[in-house]
């Protein structure tokens, strides 16, 4: 077992700090390989799609009382105070931004 002395005079074993480095090294290969693979994803690009698909779901929210609206019109003759759909969107909407991830009920997609 080889020891060495740090600039600091800490003694550190030169056999466990190899040892430690090649663990580490062949982790970050298994990582890059992964990458490369598709098998994992860097988190950024998937935060900022992540967070472009929340923004198109809200504009579609908001965008959701002009459309009732035209088509109770168009179908029924009907008119509908869009305030009133606006209020159940917004309400909605609040409630889902103050949630935390966990908090969310959740949707089984099958």
């Amino acid at each position: 077992m080889k020891k060495a002395k740090t600039a600091t005079g800490e003694v550190i074993d030169l056999t466990y700090e190899r040892t430690l480095k090649e663990k580490l090294q062949r982790q970050l290969l298994e990582i890059e390989i992964a990458l490369e693979r598709g098998e994992l994803e860097l988190m950024e690009p998937v935060e900022a799609r992540y967070a472009n698909k929340v923004m198109t779901c809200k504009a579609e929210f908001l965008a959701m009382p002009e459309k009732i609206r035209h088509l109770l019109h168009a179908d029924y003759g009907t008119t509908i105070d869009i305030e009133y759909l606006n209020e159940i969107i917004y309400k909605t909407l609040t409630m889902l931004s103050e949630c935390k991830g966990e908090d969310l009920p959740r949707c089984d997609p099958n």
